[in-house]
């Protein structure tokens, strides 16, 4: 039993991605996705049959180090400061226009 999908497995399946991420798309081009498609499986097939136990993980191309900081409470700014430029305030908060749904 050959368990590779058929070239009409491809392209439908390439139509079913497509309607899913809401693209619109013909039949040459499923057709020529599809066939990218395979051939990046194929390239993946390939390198799954590679024997990587004794490889080392790699975490970074350029060897350095993590520069997260320790998530430490530090003073914050005054509201009468930081609300100085505020185009309209209520209370220790920015007040904005409504954007979604028309006006208030």
């Amino acid at each position: 039993m050959n368990s590779e999908p058929t070239a009409a497995d491809q392209v439908a399946l390439v139509h079913t991605i497509a309607r899913l991420a809401r693209l619109e798309i013909g039949s040459d081009e499923a057709t020529a996705l599809a066939g990218q498609f395979t051939s990046i499986l194929q390239q993946f097939r390939g390198l799954a049959s590679l024997d990587v136990t004794e490889v080392e993980p790699l975490v970074s191309m350029s060897g350095a180090e993590s520069v997260t900081r320790a998530d430490v409470p530090e003073p914050s700014f005054a509201p009468d400061l930081m609300l100085a430029a505020a185009p309209e305030r209520d209370g220790d908060f920015y007040r904005v226009p409504k954007t979604v749904g028309g006006e208030e």
